[in-house]
């Protein structure tokens, strides 16, 4: 056990260092990471971490660690994942995969998209906002790219405010 000079007005007394305070711990075999109200709980002998007991027969699944490595854990390929999911694994691939490409053409276009806009004034404004929000709620393109569309066509002060209402849209369409 380490102890740990404490300076006072006592002279410097020495005190016992365990990490953390002794009420906290019910045994001192017990890690401090390992703390009452912690992560991990203990109830009648069996740990509790994150909701998880490690009691057999508590969890859906049974899986045993042997050397290293994991045994009777349910193994789950691509497709049973995407059969589970059903159309919901489409959205998923979806949204993964097209704003990605989407900010590629736009990147590209980028200098024209800015040109056309510009000589809409605030047609090319509204047209810019509605357009973000109907590409951005639809997962078409990044919200990042439009935005940086925006500015590169307006700049500052009708880009930001344009960009701020692409948001909003696309929230809207994307999560209402």
């Amino acid at each position: 056990m380490r102890r740990k000079a404490h300076a006072g007005a006592s002279g410097g007394a020495a005190a016992p260092d365990h990490g953390a305070s002794n009420e906290r711990h019910a045994s001192p075999s017990r890690a401090p990471s390992i703390a009452r109200g912690g992560p991990i709980r203990e109830r009648g002998g069996v740990a509790i971490l994150c909701g998880v007991s490690s009691k057999p027969g508590d969890n859906q699944s049974e899986s045993t660690v042997e050397g290293g490595k994991v045994t009777g854990a349910p193994t789950e390929g691509a497709k049973d994942i995407a059969k589970r999911l059903g159309p919901v694994a489409f959205l998923g691939v979806w949204s993964a995969a097209i704003p990605p490409l989407g900010s590629i053409a736009l990147f590209y276009f980028m200098d024209d998209i800015g040109v056309w806009l510009r000589s809409h004034e605030s047609l090319g404004v509204v047209l810019y906002a509605v357009g973000f929000a109907v590409l951005a709620g639809l997962a078409l393109l990044p919200t990042y790219a439009s935005a940086i569309l925006g500015g590169w066509a307006f700049g500052m002060g009708l880009g930001y405010p344009a960009a701020l209402a692409g948001f909003l849209g696309g929230s809207l369409i994307g999560y209402g």
